[in-house]
């Protein structure tokens, strides 16, 4: 919640909206998906054919169980968004694994099983932590 302030702060000006096509908001998508991207379908119905929407999602569905992603996914899939900005550990690990408990934390690779995304439109890596996978 912390962090979202933050941003609505830092890019609003005089009360006005810096970018008023940029929004920050925070759901709880461990308990219902669906409102995650109901806000995104309302947009949606404004939208022009030509309009970008992306949707940024990092360090999300590493802490949720694949139940909780693959319903994730299948909203954001249906909520009219042209991009998917996600955390994807590329190198690792060699193959994914669920959680026993909503909350702790895995790395994921979504190019494999049981993702199967397909090859990013553009990628960088980011060697911030020194990572060793785990649930914590």
């Amino acid at each position: 919640p912390g962090l979202i302030s933050t941003h609505r702060e830092r890019f609003n000006t005089n009360g006005e909206p810096y970018n008023p096509n940029l929004e920050f908001f925070l759901s709880d998508m461990g308990s219902n998906t669906t409102h995650v991207f109901d806000h995104l379908r309302q947009k949606s119905k404004i939208w022009k054919k030509t309009d970008t929407v992306a949707v940024l999602s990092r360090h999300v569905l590493e802490h949720n169980q694949y139940e909780v992603a693959f319903k994730y996914l299948k909203e954001l899939k249906t909520s009219g968004a042209t991009y998917f900005i996600g955390t994807n550990a590329a190198k690792w690990p060699k193959t994914n694994r669920n959680l026993q408990t909503l909350g702790g934390f895995r790395f994921l690779n979504f190019h494999k099983a049981p993702f199967h995304f397909p090859a990013p439109l553009m990628s960088w890596v980011e060697d911030i932590f020194n990572l060793q996978g785990g649930e914590g």
